[in-house]
């Protein structure tokens, strides 16, 4: 990097995606959540189809199991794809989502193609559907790129499609009882989002610093500059060093409600003393206990209500439609988190 400095000045380049392209990015993410990351939790709709429209010859334990194995994929898969994103060289942001993608295309056209009575064939294609919740993981950074006062309604945002996507295998089961031709289609879809990530997601992260070397001209460009005066005798390498630093702790201290919250490696808690923190105990704690439940909840409900006289589905559609339906509170709720902080929201 070089500093081009004119008579006082340098300028300090702040996202790497400008403001003109980050609404457009957030707009793909969201999209992406809503269309793919909780798949596995239409289970019901798929179930019911694979049952009574279809006559699956497969016991209820073995559905169980199907759907277990996509619950679980769908858990992993964030924190495998976190892992991979952060320490394995070359899988940025880019890879790393279109790769759990193409796992869920995969999974799609399993469950397309396959009988009804295949339970390999099926529990394969659950698992690999649950894994497109990594790009939904590795996508939540896109929050960085608008001030704080906005990322706790983004990122609720982002929760309130992830349970949309729970609609995804109703509506397949609406539009055609012909899981070829539902499910088939969708492939198509999830097809779109994986070049959609392949061309608009940033290779590693979605916020980098660049320094930018303009001498006496004005940039043609909407991006934002933060300048830094310096001595004009200081033409020097270690003048350039000088205001670098100068220029990062300016940003750093300046807390400006700037649309970029960097921290600089030294400003960041490392990874395991988060790991071993109170909050992070008590966080992994809460969600084990409110998930495992639910699990199960999810995997047995269509069979619950066929017991008590859901022959034709209403209610089993109805659990399917309150489920995503719960989309609508999550940015209210991302909204008292930003003003009120998230014990409160909690």
């Amino acid at each position: 990097m070089s500093i081009a400095k004119t008579t006082a000045e340098a300028k300090l380049t702040l996202p790497l995606v400008e403001k003109r392209r980050r609404n457009l990015v957030l707009t793909f993410a969201c999209t992406n959540a809503a269309l793919s990351a909780g798949l596995v939790y239409g289970w019901p709709a798929l179930r019911r189809t694979l049952v009574v429209n279809e006559q699956s010859s497969l016991t209820e334990a073995q559905f169980g199991m199907i759907f277990t194995a996509g619950s679980w994929s769908n858990l992993s898969a964030q924190f495998f794809a976190g892992l991979a994103r952060d320490h394995i060289s070359g899988c940025g942001t880019r890879t790393t989502a279109c790769v759990c993608l193409l796992a869920a295309l995969a999974g799609t056209l399993g469950i397309a193609f396959c009988g009804e009575s295949n339970f390999f064939v099926l529990l394969l294609s659950m698992f690999g559907i649950g894994i497109s919740s990594g790009a939904f993981l590795v996508m939540l950074p896109v929050a960085g790129l608008f001030s704080l006062e906005r990322q706790g309604t983004i990122l609720s945002s982002f929760s309130g499609g992830f349970q949309l996507s729970g609609l995804v295998f109703l509506l397949l089961a609406a539009i055609s009882s012909d899981r070829r031709a539902s499910f088939g289609g969708f492939s198509v879809v999830l097809g779109f989002l994986i070049l959609g990530s392949f061309y608009m997601l940033p290779k590693d992260q979605f916020v980098k610093w660049e320094l930018e070397a303009e001498a006496g001209k004005e940039k043609e460009s909407e991006k934002e500059y933060l300048s830094v005066s310096v001595p004009e005798n200081e033409n020097d390498i270690e003048g350039d060093v000088a205001v670098a630093v100068a220029v990062l702790s300016k940003t750093r201290d300046e807390d400006d409600g700037s649309d970029c919250n960097y921290k600089a490696p030294m400003d960041t808690a490392i990874c395991l003393d988060q790991i071993r923190s109170w909050e992070y105990f008590l966080l992994l704690l809460w969600f084990s206990v409110q998930m495992i439940p639910m699990q199960y909840y999810v995997a047995t409900i269509g069979l619950q209500l066929e017991r008590k006289g859901d022959d034709d589905g209403t209610y089993t559609n109805i659990f399917s439609i309150l489920f995503a339906a719960s989309a609508i509170a999550a940015p209210l709720i991302g909204k008292i988190t930003d003003m009120a902080g998230l014990g409160i929201s909690h």
